[in-house]
């Protein structure tokens, strides 16, 4: 009997995990599953754009675990890394496809930015409706996030540069591997 739940729930749980793994492929989760579906990739296009993006998440998932790195740094080496990957990508493809390809990129982020809109406007009718807020007041509160967000990251910039120029280069770091070592101890474990 405990063999047979065993089986049973084995099978069950290698469904689940069987369907999500589909069902991202189904949705173009997969930016890579995308580019092949709009630009018609040949077998040989598809294997070396694969063989690519595989070297790059190497690159990518190293820096990503790189404390030693402020979030700035991290930030501007993702960027080259893009960079340099998108390269690679686009001698890969026809002058046709990479055009194809901006497009449907230009397309997809100003959904991204339409949608986000509409979150953003959603969070704040919400908030309105929920304190009963004024027009006025709502104004005003949306005025005092941009302002305090600003503050904060000129105020983040400046601190970052005043301990960049009391540590050395080895202190900068172990001050960053100390911070992302208690940031992970202070993190909820997922279970």
């Amino acid at each position: 009997m405990k063999k047979s739940m065993m089986l049973v729930a084995g099978m069950i749980a290698g469904a689940v995990v069987f369907a999500q793994e589909n069902q991202g492929e189904r949705r173009g989760h997969s930016p890579r599953e995308s580019m092949k579906n709009v630009l018609m990739l040949d077998e040989t296009q598809d294997a070396t754009i694969r063989s690519i993006n595989k070297k790059y998440a190497e690159d990518f998932a190293v820096l990503w675990h790189d404390s030693t790195q402020s979030r700035e740094e991290k930030r501007q080496e993702i960027k080259s890394l893009r960079d340099k990957r998108e390269k690679e990508i686009n001698a890969v493809l026809t002058p046709e496809q990479n055009e194809k390809w901006k497009a449907h990129k230009e397309a997809r982020a100003a959904q991204q930015k339409e949608r986000m809109k509409k979150a953003i406007e959603k969070r704040d009718a919400r908030m309105k409706a929920e304190l009963s807020l004024t027009d006025e007041q709502a104004e005003k509160l949306k005025a005092a996030r941009k302002d305090y967000a600003e503050k904060t990251a000129k105020l983040k910039a400046e601190h970052d540069a005043k301990v960049k120029s009391i540590l050395t280069d080895e202190q900068l770091k172990k001050m960053k591997a100390k911070r992302s070592h208690q940031k992970h101890r202070r993190a909820p474990k997922k279970k």
